[in-house]
């Protein structure tokens, strides 16, 4: 919110907060203003002043979920590193993050109330998949730079690393027939991911 004092921020962040567990829980659908009040304290007006409708702070439930997603992306320096160790790192944040069980509750939400309103989409469009996808756009194409991997198109290459990262994994996380993997299957995981991608995009 542009202007906010910091305790107007402070209030927001945690109507945020307490209100994803409800979403989750409930709904978009199931969730009223008047239970997210009763909840966090306070007043429907108290909300409205905050957020505009139920829609805007639902998608702003999407954001707080996958900005922790982003900061643990932007950690990586891959600048310093060499370009399988970068790729290895991104991919296992990335996956690791995605198949936590609060990232699948999101997605399987706003995937639901997609043919309804939308509400969420976008944000985790955005939030998620965009961001991650041109994260690994920049990371190829820097190393394309550096002569140090070989890739025609990095945008089409990212789409296929996140393919094949996320794909077949995401699918059955959400439909609740497959448990989070453990560090190991992760690692495991992603050492066959780097293989199958350096196949099409070769290291120098």
């Amino acid at each position: 919110m542009a202007g906010a004092s910091p305790r107007e921020q402070k209030k927001r962040q945690e109507i945020v907060r307490r209100s994803a567990a409800l979403f989750l829980e409930a709904g978009f659908s199931g969730t009223s203003m008047s239970a997210i009040a009763a909840t966090v304290g306070g007043s429907k007006t108290t909300l409205y002043n905050h957020f505009g409708s139920k829609e805007e702070l639902f998608e702003e439930v999407v954001h707080m979920v996958l900005t922790t997603v982003i900061k643990s992306i932007d950690d990586i320096d891959y600048r310093t590193m060499d370009c399988r160790s970068a790729l290895t790192a991104i991919a296992t944040t990335i996956f690791s993050a995605a198949q936590a069980e609060q990232s699948i509750e999101v997605h399987r939400l706003v995937f639901f109330e997609a043919g309804r309103n939308g509400s969420g989409s976008k944000a985790l469009m955005k939030r998620g998949p965009e961001f991650g996808q041109r994260y690994v756009r920049e990371a190829l194409e820097h190393f394309v730079s550096q002569d140090e991997l070989v890739c025609r198109d990095a945008d089409k290459a990212a789409r296929y690393f996140f393919s094949i990262l996320l794909y077949h994994h995401m699918l059955y996380r959400e439909a609740g027939m497959m448990p989070e993997l453990s560090r190991t299957q992760i690692a495991e995981h992603v050492d066959d991911v780097i293989e199958d991608f350096l196949r099409i995009c070769p290291v120098l």
